[in-house]
């Protein structure tokens, strides 16, 4: 019996075209997916990388020129000379804190699109983020990287929605459930069946093929991760197809079944973490611009206050370095002073 309603459930969908459209359908999903997240990750990585090379280009040069720059006379102002040590720390430096973008990234690209990777560091101040990175539309930084993760998120559990919502109902309507039952059959066990089978040909063809590409492609792709992303993707999935199974076993309609599975989809993949988020936004909200910009002058006002108290102190202790008795200094002497 199982292998009658496993053999015939497969004609069905073989007789449907469904079994190829699902296969073509989940391929492309994974192929996409991953080339684009991959892509993604692979430029960030080339950044790194250059970043990496034009630091240690700065260091060979300037081992390079150090003769030639001590053999010199010529007056070299301080912030324009890359072996002074004001002017290496405060303007040339060429060091830069670079985050690599990791071996699961095309799995969950996250935030990396949004969120800085590699930052210019400077002792006095550091380069800014606008000035460092390509402009992007926002549309396309709100909607984010299409990645494994989107897919496995949002499409699957449609896919397994819109393949497994008629199970059992169009067998009960047809009156196949009921010469089926005469034959000791059970519609516990066919839905099972037929849940398992459609379910397979949607997130088995998709997750051979994205751990195919991960382990040919991402070579420095562990064992662990691999297993621990075949192992959620299959979790999520069996929720999926547990809600589905409950769902058609209340005997309704295949367009009840459809309409609350859609439902059910809207609620806890779009719903419920938009209203987390609004949560969140309400019980614990963003301190307030203006606050934060009055905030910022008192302190900057403190600051210096305390800078000019430093100065006075620093030409008290040293008095040569006035001009003309009046407290004057140039702008080299104060920043010697304050750093």
């Amino acid at each position: 019996m199982k292998r009658l309603m496993l053999a015939t459930e497969f004609k069905n969908l073989w007789r449907e075209k469904l079994i190829l459209a699902l296969f073509l359908t989940t391929s492309v999903l994974a192929l996409v997916a991953f080339f684009n997240a991959h892509y993604f990750a692979k430029k960030q990585h080339d950044v790194v990388l250059a970043t990496q090379q034009m630091q240690q280009q700065a260091i060979q040069d300037a081992k390079a020129g150090l003769p030639e720059r001590l053999a010199s006379t010529a007056d070299y102002k301080w912030w324009e000379d890359p072996y002074d040590l004001r002017g290496q720390a405060f303007y040339l430096m060429q060091n830069y804190a670079t985050k690599a973008p990791l071996a699961t990234s095309p799995i969950a690209t996250g935030q990396a699109d949004v969120l800085p990777y590699y930052f210019k560091m400077l002792i006095k101040e550091k380069q800014h983020i606008v000035h460092q990175y390509d402009y992007v539309h926002p549309l396309s930084l709100l909607l984010g990287q299409f990645d494994l993760s989107f897919v496995i998120v949002y499409l699957l559990p449609l896919l397994i929605i819109g393949i497994c919502f008629n199970a059992l109902a169009s067998e009960r309507q047809g009156g196949q459930l009921r010469l089926l039952m005469l034959q000791g059959g059970s519609a516990t066990r066919l839905l099972t069946y037929q849940l398992l089978l459609r379910s397979a040909l949607i997130v088995l063809p998709f997750l051979s093929i994205s751990s195919l590409l991960l382990i040919t492609i991402r070579e420095q792709l562990g064992v662990i991760e691999l297993l621990s992303y075949n192992l959620i993707a299959l979790c999520y999935s069996g929720f999926w197809i547990a809600l589905t199974a409950w769902v058609n076993s209340r005997a309704k309609s295949a367009a009840n079944n459809a309409a609350t599975l859609v439902t059910c989809w809207l609620a806890l993949v779009i719903v419920v973490p938009a209203l987390v988020n609004t949560s969140i936004a309400l019980l614990d909200p963003t301190p307030s611009r203006i606050h934060y910009i009055d905030s910022l002058r008192a302190a900057s006002d403190d600051a210096q206050k305390a800078s000019e108290k430093t100065l006075a102190q620093y030409f008290q202790d040293h008095p040569e370095l006035t001009k003309n008795g009046s407290g004057a200094s140039d702008y080299a002497t104060k920043k010697n002073c304050y750093d």
